[in-house]
C-alpha cells in the first residue's frame, strides 16, 4: 500500500494541485512574451496628448520632414473647468449653444493665441509662422463645462539648403491655468537631430547608446517672465538611406529592452518544451 501510494505521488508530481488541466504547450510563447512586454520600462510606450479637469495642456510637435521643409503641431486640450468660460465668451447670442459661426470664432481666437505665444529663430532670426485655419470640432456645441481639443498646423517657408540647421523653439502662450506642456521633435526620412538643448536638459551625441532627446516636459506656469524655456534642435540633411535612420543610437536606447528580452524568452519557451517532452518517458521508467 505504501508502495502504491509512493508510486502515485511520483506520477503527480509537477501537476497542477488543483483540479483543471495544465496549460497547453502553445500558451507558453505569448506568455512569455507578455512577461518581456510587461517588464518593459513605461516610459518607453511614450507619452500622448490627454485631458486635465482643471488646465490647459499644450503639446507642440516639431517634424523635420525634409532639408527645405519643416512642420508644426500644436494641439491645445482644454479642460472641463477652463472650457466653460471659453464657451461662453464665444456664445455671442447667449443661446447656450455654439453654432459653427461661434466655433470659427473660438477656433481663431484660441489660434491667435498660439500665434501670439509660440516663437521660432532660425539662426538668430525670428521665423514668421503661417498658422493656418483649422476647423474646431466639438462632441458637443452646448455651453457647459465640457472638455474640448484644439489644433493647429503650419509649414514654414522654404530656405537655402545648409548641411546643418538650428531651430529654436519657446513656447509662451497664455491660456491659463497651464497644466503640462509638451514639446516633441521627429525625425523626417532623411533628416537626422545632432544635438538639442534647452533649460531643463543638455544632452549631447555621445558614440555609445546615448541620444539627443526629443521630447521635452514641464508643468504649470513659468516662474517669472524671463524664465527660459525654449528647446534649441540642431539637425542636418543628407542621409541616403533612410532605413539607417531607425537603427540609430537613440533607437537602439529606446528598444535594447526587446533585443534582449526576446531571445531570453525564446530559450525560455525552449527549455519549457524539452521539460516537458522529457517528463512523460521519465513517468514510464518509474
Amino acid at each position: 500500500m505504501r508502495r502504491r501510494v509512493r508510486a502515485a505521488d511520483l506520477r503527480n508530481a509537477g501537476r497542477p494541485t488543483v483540479p483543471g488541466r495544465a496549460l497547453p504547450g502553445w500558451l507558453l510563447g505569448p506568455l512569455a512574451f507578455a512577461a518581456v512586454f510587461a517588464a518593459r520600462p513605461a516610459g518607453d510606450l511614450g507619452a500622448h496628448p490627454q485631458f486635465a479637469l482643471s488646465t490647459v495642456n499644450r503639446y507642440g510637435k516639431v517634424v523635420l520632414q525634409g532639408p527645405r521643409q519643416t512642420r508644426i503641431f500644436y494641439t491645445l486640450m482644454v479642460g472641463d473647468v477652463p472650457a466653460l468660460p471659453l464657451r461662453q465668451q464665444a456664445d455671442r447670442n447667449g443661446d447656450g449653444a455654439l453654432d459653427e459661426s461661434e466655433q470659427a470664432g473660438l477656433a481663431a481666437q484660441l489660434r491667435e493665441r498660439v500665434a501670439a505665444g509660440v516663437h521660432l529663430s532660425r539662426g538668430g532670426a525670428e521665423v514668421a509662422i503661417p498658422w493656418e485655419a483649422t476647423p474646431l470640432h466639438l462632441d458637443s456645441p452646448v455651453v457647459a463645462a465640457t472638455a474640448f481639443a484644439c489644433e493647429v498646423t503650419a509649414t514654414l517657408p522654404a530656405v537655402a539648403h545648409d548641411p546643418a540647421t538650428e531651430l529654436r523653439y519657446d513656447d509662451r502662450v497664455e491660456l491659463p491655468p497651464a497644466g503640462e506642456i509638451e514639446l516633441r521633435v521627429e525625425e523626417g526620412p532623411g533628416m537626422r537631430v545632432l544635438s538639442t538643448k534647452s533649460s531643463v536638459a543638455t544632452p549631447a551625441v555621445a558614440d555609445g547608446l546615448a541620444g539627443p532627446v526629443l521630447v521635452f516636459q514641464w508643468s504649470g506656469p513659468p516662474r517669472s517672465s524671463v524664465s527660459d524655456r525654449s528647446v534649441t534642435i540642431f539637425y542636418e540633411a543628407g542621409m541616403k538611406d533612410a532605413a539607417a535612420l531607425r537603427l540609430r543610437p537613440s533607437w537602439l536606447k529606446l528598444h535594447w529592452q526587446w533585443l534582449l528580452g526576446a531571445p531570453l524568452a525564446l530559450a525560455a519557451v525552449a527549455g519549457l518544451g524539452l521539460l516537458l517532452r522529457r517528463r512523460p518517458g521519465s513517468e514510464r521508467a518509474s
